[in-house]
């Protein structure tokens, strides 16, 4: 039987990539003038403060970095270096080519509710392990959990091409009450029976901006 990983550790083994992608663009970004988007893709907007282009400066490297165990990669995790799936056309970009990177498994509660099976290591399946590192780790990556062993099994899966990384910084420039207005005004009047949501999401303090 493989051990799985609690929620908790499942989520220190999350913090290289939300870290370089913050430090990279979405700290960026909160300007009262409007932000101009560069000509080139990856590379900092226009506007920016000296202070802004120093956490750009300084989130690069790390996006592009090939971390090990000993700068903290694991216990499991996809890959080593976020610029592995995020680098087409650049750096900070999708995934190269048609390559499959990501593995999202999840399933239904008996009431139909969506369960991420977090108690279980998902959503995102990392297999991958500090094994890369040390032969002799008893360690294994994930396993997408079946049922038996696992409480729960996975009953969705979505094999998924990592998005691009870059333009966060553009989206946090638009105003919440602009985003918020624009989904209103779309399920007044849907098109084709289609209207858009706006999902305001927990800051890293737990959060909602209002």
């Amino acid at each position: 039987m493989k051990k799985r990983l609690s929620p908790v550790s499942l989520a220190r083994t999350l913090w290289l990539f939300p870290l370089a992608l913050a430090l990279a663009g979405f700290l960026l970004l909160k300007h009262s003038t409007p932000v101009k988007a560069s000509t080139t893709l990856g590379q900092p907007i226009a506007n920016l403060t000296s202070f802004e282009l120093t956490l750009f400066n300084g989130g690069f490297p790390v996006f592009d970095r090939t971390w090990s165990l000993i700068s903290g990669v694991g216990p499991v995790f996809t890959q080593a270096n976020c610029a592995v799936c995020h680098a087409s056309p650049v750096i900070g970009g999708g995934s190269p080519g048609n390559l499959r990177k990501d593995e999202l498994f999840a399933t239904t509660n008996s009431d139909g509710s969506f369960n991420n099976l977090a108690s279980e290591g998902g959503p995102l399946l990392q297999d991958q392990s500090v094994k890369e590192f040390k032969t002799n780790c008893p360690t294994p990556g994930e396993v997408i959990p079946p049922s038996p062993p696992f409480p729960l099994p996975a009953t969705i899966f979505d094999p998924r091409l990592p998005p691009q990384a870059y333009g966060m910084g553009l989206i946090d420039s638009i105003p919440d009450s602009a985003i918020i207005a624009e989904a209103q005004a779309q399920q007044s009047n849907p098109q084709f029976g289609i209207s858009g949501m706006a999902n305001m999401i927990m800051d890293e303090a737990g959060n909602v901006r209002p």
